[in-house]
């Protein structure tokens, strides 16, 4: 049995992308403390908050391609998320590194546009035209049957009513032209461009990477809250001396409101002291806030900190 090589090496990649992009997903995009992301559970990753929210996760190194309704990867994602078609809890990201141009039916997946009647006619279109083909070849008894990557997504399309059909498109964003594995680490250093000077973003990202990497074998569920706590405690370790004096200025209006939890019987266990309590407090709080509305972007010009 022979095995295509660069197939198993973008299975692994693929694989190994899945814990990075949700390391950035709980960081971006989490909206409390308590939300907490998991991985490989109802699908590649699973943030869960107010809302659940499903990433399946096309990931790919090679030349971005169109994406089109007739793509088996979105059709193997719909058969995933038919069931959640009559929730009101979940919303699905189909992110993928190919694709899609303003006159692409499917854009109106990547703007927002919430009017997606003609994308239902046209995905109920593309299914019945699968089904029967597939019907017709074992009918002719053909050796090799089509479709069969995506037969089972357009069935499971067909069995919902129009109305969830129609529901089930209404709760999906695609991202198109996502990044890959290769750019993580540029990803996590942007995300420190509001927090530290340019020099240390790289060391930080590193070290975050590198902590992220060991505590998801772990375990598959991890919250905002601990990943802020790691965190600051990375920025806590550079900042003397390092940060810009505009940065140096912002600090909470009450230090004691963020001493406590996990993060001072951490430091306690270290016999770490009040001074390196009020520094990592400092930094949580800088993590947390800094790009918060209340601290806003005309009181921190983002110039002084290329």
């Amino acid at each position: 049995m022979s095995v295509n090589i660069h197939s198993a090496q973008a299975s692994m990649l693929g694989y190994r992308f899945q814990p990075l992009y949700a390391l950035l997903v709980l960081w971006k995009e989490a909206d409390d403390d308590s939300n907490e992301i998991r991985v490989e559970a109802e699908d590649d990753v699973v943030l869960e908050g107010k809302f659940t929210k499903l990433y399946q996760l096309k990931h790919s190194t090679g030349n971005a391609q169109e994406l089109t309704i007739k793509n088996d990867g979105l059709w193997k994602t719909i058969r995933i998320w038919a069931p959640y078609a009559d929730s009101i809890k979940h919303k699905m990201y189909f992110v993928t590194g190919d694709s899609i141009d303003s006159t692409n039916p499917l854009y109106k997946l990547v703007s927002g546009d919430l009017n997606r009647r003609d994308i239902v006619s046209l995905m109920t279109k593309e299914a019945k035209s699968v089904i029967d083909a597939r019907e017709k070849a074992i009918a002719m008894n053909a050796r090799k049957l089509p479709y069969e990557n995506k037969i089972h997504g357009c069935k499971a399309f067909l069995q919902l009513n129009a109305n969830q059909r129609l529901a089930l498109l209404e709760k999906i964003t695609i991202r198109a032209d996502s990044f890959n594995i290769i750019e993580i680490e540029n990803q996590v250093i942007d995300q420190l461009s509001q927090m530290v000077i340019s020099k240390l973003r790289p060391i930080i990202a590193k070290r975050l990477l590198e902590w992220w990497d060991k505590r998801i074998l772990n375990s598959l569920k991890i919250t905002k809250a601990e990943l802020l706590l790691q965190l600051q405690s990375l920025v806590a370790q550079f900042q003397d001396n390092n940060l810009p004096d505009d940065f140096s200025k912002l600090s909470p209006s009450s230090i004691d409101n963020e001493l406590g939890g996990n993060m001072e019987k951490q430091i306690d266990l270290v016999d770490g002291g009040f001074s390196r309590k009020k520094r990592a407090a400092v930094a949580r709080w800088r993590a947390r806030n800094l790009l918060s509305p209340k601290i806003g972007f005309e009181s921190y010009p983002l110039i002084l900190l290329s």
